[in-house]
């Protein structure tokens, strides 16, 4: 709170992705963690949205693509596009591989900060945002919108805070938002936000917030 700084890199004397980067090991375990959440995650995400109109959907982030891979499993018409940094690609390509499905989904290394793999019907970002800054999220944001022809959508995977005049947060669902909120603060420096501040966010890079789904299968609903 004095430094503005994640309390990680006091710690650390680096930023939590650079600590990863370094150490393989720990690297691993945040990986595999977060392929056990993204499967449940994903699960609600191909109940609760439309797929039949889309082509071809880019994962921005997309770790080692479990999202990705439940995603084809449950629409065959559905090419992917897993894309992460090179020390995370790796991981994808032998998972998409394992699954049979690399004829479906390519997987390209690099850089959101930079740029994304042009030529999606429809780009997710899941868990992404969160973990950044205003500035740093609408950078990404932007890239995404560079990326995407005018047709193009933008599906996002967040836990939203919840808002009093939009319904009724259960005190199970309001302290984990909140909770996460401090951990993305600590930790890496971002932050969990309201729908109107992600509709601000959305605005800022080029987009439009349209609807917001439930993820009824997910872990964590909002």
């Amino acid at each position: 709170m004095r430094t503005g700084e994640p309390g990680f890199h006091q710690a650390h004397r680096c930023g939590f992705w650079e600590y990863l980067e370094r150490h393989p090991q720990p690297g691993a375990l945040i990986n595999d963690s977060m392929s056990r959440i993204a499967a449940l995650n994903a699960a609600g995400f191909v109940r609760a949205y439309d797929f039949s109109g889309l082509g071809r959907l880019v994962d921005v982030g997309g770790g080692h693509g479990m999202l990705m891979r439940t995603v084809l499993d449950a629409h065959p018409h559905v090419q992917g596009v897993v894309f992460d940094l090179p020390s995370v690609i790796e991981g994808a390509r032998a998972r998409l591989a394992d699954a049979g499905l690399t004829s479906r989904c390519q997987t390209i290394a690099g850089d959101f900060f930079d740029a994304v793999p042009a030529g999606g019907d429809a780009y997710v970002l899941s868990w992404i945002p969160h973990d950044w800054d205003d500035q740093s999220a609408v950078r990404i944001l932007a890239n995404c919108r560079a990326a995407m022809g005018k047709a193009g959508r933008l599906l996002a995977i967040e836990l939203i805070i919840p808002s009093d005049d939009e319904r009724e947060p259960s005190p199970e669902v309001d302290w984990l938002v909140r909770t996460t909120d401090i951990e993305m603060l600590a930790v890496v420096g971002g932050r969990e936000r309201s729908a109107a501040e992600y509709r601000e966010l959305y605005a800022a890079a080029g987009f439009e917030l349209t609807r917001i789904l439930p993820l009824e299968l997910s872990p964590w609903k909002p």
